[in-house]
């Protein structure tokens, strides 16, 4: 069994990424702006801020927003880098 990750009401990735998309420091349209860069409809895009963004979007991500990974998935690379 694999070790339970916690989940707050809105993935920090999601929000790291969304941020990526504001024009002149607004929110609004940025949803509808990265769900048009990922080539998906907004209400997939919209339920990543519950479930967490798949990681198949990486590639794609990280070159749109210049964000790394880490930023995107804290807990999957906590996971897989623990602090010693």
């Amino acid at each position: 069994m694999g070790i339970p990750m916690k989940k707050s009401k809105s993935d920090p990735g999601y929000e790291r990424v969304l941020t990526c998309f504001y024009m002149d420091g607004e929110r609004k349209g940025a949803l509808t702006r990265l769900s048009k860069a990922v080539g998906q409809n907004i209400y997939t895009v919209e339920a990543w801020k519950r479930n967490g963004i798949p990681l198949k979007y990486a590639d794609q991500l990280i070159k749109l927003t210049g964000l790394k990974a880490k930023d995107i998935w804290p807990d999957l690379y906590e996971m897989f880098n623990p602090r010693k």
